[in-house]
Order: C-alpha cells, then structure tokens, then sequence
C-alpha cells in the first residue's frame, strides 16, 4: 500500500516537473552564429540608413526586447517596424556597445523540449531612433536543466526605423511658420508706418 502511494506520489511529480520545465539561452546578438554577420557571427542593430550613413550602429540608450514563443511561429507583423512582438517578453536589456545588447542569460518558462522562436524588437529612447524588429528565430531546442544555454545561432541584423511625422506635429510645425510669418509681418507694416510719417514731416 505504503510502496503504491510512493510510486504513485513520485510520478505526479516527474509529470509535474516535465509539464513545467523551463528552458535557458543566451540573449546575444555578438557571439551567436550568422552566415550573414562579419567573419560568421554576430548580428548588429543599425540605424535606418534614410536618417543616418549607412552601418551605423544603433547607440546606447536603446532598448532591445528579447520575445519567444512555444514552437514554429511566423510574425503577422513581419512588415510592421512598429508591430508589437511574438508571443511573451522574456527580457530587455539596454544596448551597451553600439549595435549589441548587454549579453545575459534568460529562462523561457513552460518550456519541455521541441522547437521554440525568438523575435527581437529594439526600440530608442525618443521618436528620433524609432523602432524595429528581427525577422522570427525558430530555434529546433534550447538547453534544459543543468545544460549550458546556447546563443540565438542565425538571428540576422536589422534596422530602427524612424516613424513618418505624424499629422499633429506637421499641423504644429504649420501653426508656428503662420505666427512667425504674421509676426514679421506686422513689423514690416510697423516699420512702414514709421518710414511714411518720417517723410511727411520732413
């Protein structure tokens, strides 16, 4: 009876560790392998090029949010720079060299074994550095329990895209120029004035 409960107790729990495990990796855009980063590794985050010269890196200051999700997922937002990303937020680190973030370890609950996808968004402190997001990493596994976390292996580079002026700063810019345009244009009848009174009496 005693050996029956035993049993029966311990496989509850090897079913509760295995339905709640959790996963680990390497949130690093530096050291994880990319066929299309400098010398095969690394995966820079740069400034949108329209605003900037071209490579140049995204500086301190901004932000890089690391998102996953459980199996192959694919972005409905891939063309969107301002779609929100995939599935639950594990970590944001800041950028701490330009182009890469400050590397740490992040644990993606619930996690068992199978496939798993990342998506990075980046964003800047003010609208002049914008935002942006990877293309979706699916990963075929990440490390469990005492083994070592791997990097984000062919997570490529992208851009911070600066955002369209919007509707109400064009409108403000506009309302600005009309009171600076009228403003000068009334010391130019001020200036007038005074010229004409100052020929009548001479």
């Amino acid at each position: 009876m005693k050996k029956s409960l035993i049993v029966s107790l311990l496989g509850i729990v090897a079913t509760v560790a295995t339905s709640y495990g959790q996963g680990s990796v390497w949130f690093d855009n530096y050291n994880n392998a990319n066929v299309n980063g400098p010398g095969g590794y690394g995966s820079p985050i740069y400034l949108d090029s329209a605003f900037w010269p071209a490579g140049t890196l995204a500086p301190a200051g901004v932000t890089v949010d690391l998102y996953y999700a459980l199996g192959t997922v694919t972005d409905p937002g891939a063309n969107d720079p301002y779609a929100p990303g995939i599935g639950t937020l594990l970590s944001s680190p800041p950028i701490g060299s330009p182009g890469f973030v400050n590397a740490t370890v992040v644990t993606a609950p619930n996690y068992v074994s199978g496939p798993i996808t990342f998506e990075l968004v980046a964003h800047g402190p003010g609208l002049g550095i914008g935002r942006g997001h990877s293309q979706v990493l699916t990963l075929p596994s990440i490390a469990t329990g005492t083994t070592l976390p791997g990097y984000l292996d062919g997570l490529q580079s992208f851009h911070l895209i600066i955002p369209e002026p919007s509707s109400l700063a064009l409108s403000t810019i506009g309302v600005g120029v009309f009171i600076l345009n009228r403003s000068n244009r009334r010391r130019q009848l001020a200036t007038e004035s005074v010229s004409r009174s100052t020929k009548g009496n001479v």
